[in-house]
């Protein structure tokens, strides 16, 4: 995959963390601000404004802390494990995927508790999963026609 093309990954995975996911966590910590904090971060290093180590630390010592604190509450957990994934795909474009986990789990634990039957959950991870690859279709379309209205 070209550098342009991880990059569009990673920025849609912040993006799509930023609108949909930091919310979950936000409605449950509204005063932690490190995972929010670490995508940020994560942008600035994407828009070459922070270095990676800032990332790297902001990732271990900020999301995944914050993420190992809230056991108690899945949803939120879920969140912040997602988006930490987010942030970590500007170092591995693989993380992404976390996304997808993380995302689905804390989506349907906001949505229906943690004491469903697995088959909601699952239905629940298919209809997440085709709205991310929509939801990305989507964002690289746009970013190539901004690029060729550039040129």
């Amino acid at each position: 995959m070209k550098r342009e093309k991880k990059e569009a990954v990673c920025r849609w995975c912040i993006a799509f963390s930023m609108e949909r996911l930091l919310p979950i966590l936000k409605k449950h910590c509204p005063q932690d601000k490190r995972v929010e904090d670490t995508l940020k971060i994560a942008l600035s290093y994407l828009n070459r404004e922070a270095s990676f180590g800032d990332v790297r630390k902001a990732i271990l010592w900020q999301a995944h802390q914050a993420a190992r604190e809230l056991e108690a509450i899945p949803s939120a957990q879920a969140a912040a494990r997602a988006c930490a994934h987010a942030a970590s795909s500007v170092h591995a474009v693989t993380h992404a995927m976390g996304i997808l986990f993380y995302g689905a789990a804390a989506i349907s634990y906001d949505r229906h508790g943690t004491n469903k039957p697995a088959k909601v959950y699952c239905e629940e991870a298919q209809e997440l999963c085709e709205e991310l690859l929509v939801s990305l279709r989507a964002y690289c379309e746009k970013q190539t026609k901004e690029e060729k209205e550039r040129k």
